[in-house]
């Protein structure tokens, strides 16, 4: 944020129809009545459509927010997305689970994805020469989260654990699939940035989950992930 001056932070979610509460920052805090949009660290803009004041914070209603909950975790996650990546949706996904109390399902039809291209993301071919996106989300969903402060969340960290292993099974896949001196080498690094990056019981944890059957470390063990997968593309017929 270069060249920009911090005029306030979002301190709390007001009301239930998404408003934000700004703690002011600035000796003007009349300038809020005038902003056409604000502008979060993570560099996206959200459309002021209203803005007043109560007692010493500035409640803002914008276009892009439309519910408390939105707010909340907005406010709660700091959640920024890498650029120039695909896969990312996984982040979206695993990083703010945390934070949500509840789901509930929208019977909208919000995004349409038509599978069966040859250039499509997640095809087999394109993932392959794309893996070092696969490895920088994969990255960041292992130091986005704490899971031992999910201690208490058994349920929850279960699944965050087993989301986990199975990304750095995807990764371990397609880094064999690659078959270069370079990609066995990235493979090591990741499981090795996973080590240094969290406490040894989670790193246990996702080992003996879904990612170790595709680390073997015995003569032959590549072939055998590999030799799975296959059997599994043909049986299930995906990508």
């Amino acid at each position: 944020m270069e060249n920009q001056i911090v005029i306030g932070k979002i301190v709390a979610p007001h009301g239930v129809r998404g408003d934000i509460r700004i703690l002011p920052l600035t000796d003007k805090p009349e300038q809020f009545l005038d902003l056409d949009y604000l502008l979060l660290p993570d560099g996206r803009k959200l459309t002021v459509k209203a803005a007043r004041f109560h007692k010493r914070m500035v409640l803002v209603t914008t276009a892009e927010i439309k519910s408390m909950n939105e707010s909340e975790l907005l406010r709660g996650m700091g959640l920024q997305l890498p650029k120039h990546t695909f896969y990312v949706d996984n982040i979206f996904v695993y990083q703010p689970l945390p934070y949500v109390k509840s789901m509930y399902y929208m019977n909208l039809d919000l995004y349409r994805y038509f599978i069966g291209r040859s250039d499509q993301s997640v095809n087999e071919s394109v993932m392959v020469k794309r893996v070092d996106q696969q490895l920088r989300v994969t990255k960041h969903m292992i130091d986005c989260q704490d899971l031992d402060a999910l201690k208490d969340q058994k349920r929850l960290r279960a699944y965050m654990v087993h989301y986990l292993s199975v990304m750095m099974a995807v990764s371990d896949i397609f880094l064999l699939l690659d078959g270069s001196a370079e990609a066995h080498a990235k493979k090591a690094e990741l499981w090795q940035y996973l080590k240094d990056h969290v406490t040894p019981g989670v790193y246990r944890a996702v080992r003996v989950n879904l990612g170790g059957l595709t680390d073997l470390h015995f003569p032959g063990g590549d072939k055998v992930v590999l030799g799975c997968y296959r059997l599994a593309k043909k049986l299930f017929k995906f990508n």
